[in-house]
Formats: structure tokens, sequence, C-alpha cells
């Protein structure tokens, strides 16, 4: 079933970081999508080296591949917040499907739609939002983040699983006090994470390209610390195929290089600091 565009609110109050109802029940069906579609048969993928592509005709039908196009053009209509939620939610369970989402709705649907004249709108964006085709970098980079604070969230999920499940001389490691200030950080690193995310989701103006830039380089180093303290805290576990950590330890590498560097990112936030 298509998602249902949230009902605009308008408000000159400074901007929340609270999820409106439809932004939660937004975030609930697609984690339920993620957890229920594409969590089975992801170990089987991955070790078979194959990407779920059936699913991601199951995203489009959804309205996940064209968010933020308007509904004339085939999209959902929704806000940038509602997207980086989408992705991020899409991410905690597969990386891959959630770049895919992200890239074809930052990099394709949204400049054709912001630039392209009515007649190509209306020819490419139908089909690019339905799933048959697969300012733009900052629109990109917020997806990077979101996907990044994804895979952090997991991390932490699977960190704390194991920690409290993995027993030592009688003893869950999850009592140590190391274990304890690893899982603290990370936890504390991935709100940092979200909330800059979301802040550069919702800014507009001259800072936006900043805040994303600022939101790319965070959540993504975060988001590779989190997944080594996550592989460490597993010992060797961690390096077997049984384990999704060791899926996530390899995809949360490329978060800090695609879409721009992480040595990009300074740059850009410094050249919009000098602007000041």
């Amino acid at each position: 079933m298509a998602l249902s565009k949230p009902t605009p609110e308008i408000s000159s109050a400074p901007p929340s970081f609270e999820l409106s109802e439809e932004q939660y029940l937004l975030q609930e069906e697609v984690r339920r999508f993620a957890e229920e579609r594409i969590r089975p048969g992801l170990a089987e993928c991955d070790r078979r080296h194959q990407f779920p592509s059936e699913l991601l005709r199951e995203t489009g039908e959804m309205g996940l591949l064209g968010m933020t196009d308007e509904p004339d053009c085939g999209g959902a209509g929704f806000d940038s917040l509602s997207y980086v939620v989408a992705v991020e939610e899409l991410a905690r369970v597969c990386p891959s499907i959630a770049v895919t989402m992200s890239v074809t709705n930052s990099a394709c649907c949204w400049p054709i739609s912001q630039y392209a004249d009515p007649e190509f709108k209306q020819c490419v964006v139908p089909a690019l939002a339905s799933g048959q085709c697969l300012a733009t970098l900052d629109h990109s980079r917020l997806g990077i983040a979101a996907q990044a604070v994804g895979i952090h969230q997991r991390a932490l999920e699977l960190a704390v699983t194991y920690a409290k499940d993995r027993v030592q001389f009688g003893t869950p490691i999850a009592e140590h006090q190391a274990i304890r200030f690893k899982i603290a950080q990370m936890a504390t690193e991935l709100e940092a994470a979200r909330l800059l995310t979301w802040s550069a989701a919702l800014c507009g103006g001259r800072q936006a390209g900043r805040l994303a830039a600022q939101a790319k380089l965070y959540a993504s180093e975060a988001a590779n610390r989190a997944c080594y303290e996550s592989l460490q805290m597993h010992g060797g576990y961690g390096f077997s195929e049984d384990y999704e950590i060791a899926r996530l330890y390899r995809d949360v590498r490329v978060t800090t290089i695609y879409e721009g560097t992480s040595e990009m990112q300074r740059l850009v936030i410094a050249r919009h600091l000098r602007k000041r």
C-alpha cells in the first residue's frame, strides 16, 4: 500500500525535533516493512553476494522512491525530515537498499522535480518514483547521513544485546565498566548524529549546505566508530558471517567516502564559515 502524505503544519515557532503523528506512523510502517520483508532473506543474499532487487519495486509501490516529489509527478510529497527518517529505518536493516532508495530520491528524482521543465518531469519522475528505474549534492548528503544513523542504531542494538548475553568468568560483559563506557559513548554519538541530521533536513536557506555537510561528516564517522566498537565487543565472533555486525562493519565504511569524502565535507564546512 502506498504511503499517504502527512498534513503540513505551518508554524512560526523554532523547528521541533519531535516527530509528528504522521511521521511516527511512517517510521513504524517503514520499520515493519524492513523487518518483515527485508530482514528474513538478508543473510542469504549477503552470502550469495546478491542485491535483493525484487524488494526495490516494493519500496517504489510504498512511495519510498519518490518521497519528496509532488503527487502530480508521481511522488509521495513528503518533507525532508520524513525522508531521512525512512532512510534511517531501511539502513538499520539493509544499508544497500537504503542507499539505493536514497540515491533514487536525492540524485535522481529530487533534482529533476526541482529544475526540469514540466514535460520532462511527467516523462521521467513517475517511472523513477515507482521503482521502474533507479542544491542535489546537499540533498544526497542528507540521505547518506541518515543511512549512517540507521547503521549506527543497529550496531548499538547488537552491542547491547551481545554484552548482556555474553558471559565471561560468570558475569555478563555488560557489567564491566569498560563495556558500559563504550555503549554509553555509542549511544551519545548516535543521538548527536540523529539530531544533526534532522536539523539539516529541516533547515533551508544559506546554511543548508553547511549543515548537510556537517551531518554527513559527523554521522558517517560516528557510525564507523560505533561499528568498530560493536565488533570489538563481539570479539572473534564479529568476523563470522553468522553475526550481523560483520556485514554492518563492511557496509559502514563507504559512508565516509561517497557523496564526498570526510575530507571534502570539512572543506565545504570551512568554505561556508569563511563566507560569514
